[in-house]
């Protein structure tokens, strides 16, 4: 329910954006002009949904889904393949547009929308995948997102360098922990990491059971057990604080989380506030708050 109505503000939102973008373009040209302009549009929207949707998306969770395998190789040949095939479309795309302006403007029944046909064909030449190993730099801080393991297009954790030297990971929708979680994961001054659900209360909780099973796969969400269970391979990497998060408000609890990761670290020898900070993100929609470390 909540994702549907994500998805419906969102697309209210486009309209509401193509309107206010629409009514001074109207003004500034004659109701011939927007004739040329929706008629050039049409024909460029046809080559950005061959470029931009459909294989796109499919190709997208399949390099995700090598990257969860740990199929680095196999993830970046598909990632080359595609981006070369979608750049073709789209540089074909700009091609027709740009040297085909005058006959699909005749096609059109709209001689004068050529010189619009042409100026729109250019826009398609930018088009292509963004590899998910490719990271950025925002604000003095290098982002490095790396794939998880759950069912959604391109899921992804992300590590944080900060200009001061310090490193913050953040990884929730977690399936389980695959090497490449493990690896990024290792070795921060603070990790967030999916505390999910326990596994007893989703068992006997009131879920169908197709979505407990869902929950409890690989492509599923990381349960208290599972997270606890590799935290002390964490403190000993260097990592000093962690939060617990993405906790489920029906299978779960804050109280539960934290003595279920409290209990991990102390019987592997490690004392609260002296070796490590242990918090728990309030469930979601329950709470805000800021987290400086």
């Amino acid at each position: 329910m909540k994702g549907a109505v994500i998805l419906s503000a969102s697309t209210l939102l486009v309209k509401l954006l193509g309107l206010l973008f629409s009514i001074p373009l109207a003004n500034f040209i004659s109701a011939e002009g927007m004739s040329y302009f929706y008629g050039a549009y049409d024909i460029f929207t046809i080559f950005l949904m061959l470029s931009t949707a459909g294989l796109p998306i499919a190709v997208s969770r399949m390099v995700s889904t090598a990257y969860a395998r740990n199929c680095r190789k196999e993830a970046d040949q598909v990632f080359s393949v595609s981006f070369w095939l979608f750049f073709s479309i789209g540089l074909l795309g700009s091609l027709v547009m740009l040297l085909g302006a005058e006959q699909i403007a005749q096609m059109l029944h709209k001689p004068g929308a050529a010189g619009t046909i042409r100026a729109l064909g250019d826009l398609l030449e930018g088009v292509e995948l963004i590899d998910i190993g490719a990271g950025a730099e925002i604000a003095g801080m290098d982002i490095l997102p790396f794939p998880t393991s759950h069912d959604c297009l391109q899921p992804t954790g992300y590590r944080i360098h900060t200009g001061d030297g310090r490193d913050f990971c953040f990884a929730t929708d977690l399936g389980y922990l695959s090497d490449e979680v493990r690896e990024n994961l290792l070795g921060c001054d603070m990790v967030v990491l999916e505390s999910n659900h326990d596994i007893e209360m989703l068992r006997n909780g009131p879920y169908p059971y197709h979505l407990k099973r869902r929950i409890l796969s690989d492509r599923g969400h990381l349960s208290n057990a599972a997270c606890a269970g590799f935290l002390p391979e964490l403190l000993k990497s260097g990592v000093r604080r962690f939060m617990l998060a993405h906790l489920s408000d029906t299978n779960n609890t804050p109280g539960l989380a934290l003595e279920t990761s409290l209990s991990a670290l102390v019987q592997a020898g490690f004392v609260q506030d002296v070796d490590f900070i242990l918090q728990v993100a309030m469930p979601e929609n329950t709470g805000s708050g800021t987290v400086i470390f």
